[in-house]
């Protein structure tokens, strides 16, 4: 059990070093650890994985990427789920990710799914707008008309 546990760390790291363009020893925190925007993605991505699909706790995430406390790997995952909401690049990351590993993933598409809705919607509103606005000015047309008749009559 042991060891398909390290094989499942090991392909976990080796898809996001490969994905996120970074070396696996760089992955890991020493004493003074690098915070180059790729490695802090990195490993974010990998606590959020290890996380969300693996059921590792704060505190062996905090011993396997080396973090000082079980508080760096929270501020992960809080800044992850920022990113993972706003930011479609990352979205589409972490879900290439998740896919390699053979999780499902509706990551990359969701956002795109939901701007196909949004977009349709809006066409949906603009067409009634426009009929609206077509049927407000023939009733001002029709309104213009019987001023003239009632003018025409006084």
């Amino acid at each position: 059990m042991v060891k398909s546990k390290s094989t499942q760390i090991r392909k976990i790291i080796g898809s996001v070093c490969n994905n996120c363009d970074v070396m696996p020893k760089d992955l890991f925190r020493g004493k003074k650890a690098k915070k180059h925007a790729n490695l802090v993605r990195a490993r974010q991505i990998l606590v959020s994985i290890l996380w969300n699909e693996y059921g590792y706790t704060n505190y062996k995430i905090r011993d396997l990427i080396g973090y000082k406390n079980h508080s760096s790997v929270i501020h992960a995952r809080i800044t992850h789920e920022k990113d993972n909401q706003n930011n479609i690049t990352y979205r589409r990351l972490y879900g290439r990710i998740l896919l390699e590993l053979g999780k499902k993933s509706d990551y990359s598409t969701d956002i795109e799914d939901k701007l196909k809705e949004t977009k349709k919607l809006l066409s949906t509103y603009k067409k009634l707008y426009n009929t609206e606005r077509q049927e407000c000015e023939k009733i001002k047309e029709q309104l213009t008309d019987l001023n003239k008749n009632i003018l025409l009559y006084l």
